[in-house]
């Protein structure tokens, strides 16, 4: 089975516990308003790639050795046959190491919709962050885009690590930067207007950023 991919990183700090492998899903019906990944909402069957190579993918790039896995999107629930997938084979690859990882995943659906359409796939995970992002919405949770989203607690390694917006925000790290032969790469959530002022910091440098993901 194939699964379309946007990007993956490793190590991703800002998007849970410790050092994780973040994966961003292609394709969103949602689409926000104020959106800051507009690359991920198109359906580009380009994106397409074997559900198996992105294990094998995780398995080399961390050498079995990582605290959790990130998918985002896009949104993952547009491709829920692919992300079911994808969720089993890492549950069967977290049986095979020694060291325990989490899985976090975001949705622009409500957690009632996808309680009642995805249960199944919701018993693969061990926290979500549901909901559309409200740009007219505060941040008020490291996790979370606008405060409107909660973080849902789906189990034991789940409530361990996310159970409390204090041990969440003891987590919580900065933007990261990532580059590869695509371009420049930001990971993590904004506060309000942070990518604005990158744009402003880079242009009074004299650079230009050229197209951005998080629009005009």
């Amino acid at each position: 089975m194939t699964i379309r991919i946007n990007k993956a990183h490793f190590p991703v700090k800002s998007l849970g516990y410790g050092q994780r492998v973040g994966v961003g899903l292609q394709g969103c019906p949602i689409r926000c308003s104020g959106c800051i990944s507009t690359d991920t909402w198109a359906d580009d069957p380009e994106r397409e790639m074997p559900i198996e190579m992105l294990l094998e993918w995780c398995r080399d790039i961390t050498n079995g050795i990582f605290d959790g896995v990130t998918i985002t999107g896009g949104e993952p629930f547009h491709q829920p046959k692919a992300l079911c997938a994808l969720l089993e084979g890492l549950r069967h690859l977290r049986l095979a190491i020694s060291k325990p990882f989490d899985i976090i995943c975001y949705s622009g659906f409500e957690l009632e919709y996808l309680e009642s359409q995805f249960p199944a796939i919701l018993s693969l995970i061990d926290a979500i962050i549901p909901g559309p992002f409200l740009e007219n919405r505060p941040k008020v949770d490291s996790l979370c885009g606008s405060d409107n989203q909660n973080v849902f607690i789906l189990s034991s390694l789940g409530k361990e690590r996310y159970g409390n917006e204090a041990s969440r925000e003891a987590q919580a790290h900065q933007m990261q930067v990532s580059s590869d032969s695509e371009g420049i790469w930001f990971v993590g959530i904004p506060n309000r207007g942070d990518m604005v002022k990158v744009e402003s910091l880079c242009a009074g440098k004299g650079l230009n950023m050229g197209e951005v993901s998080w629009g005009k």
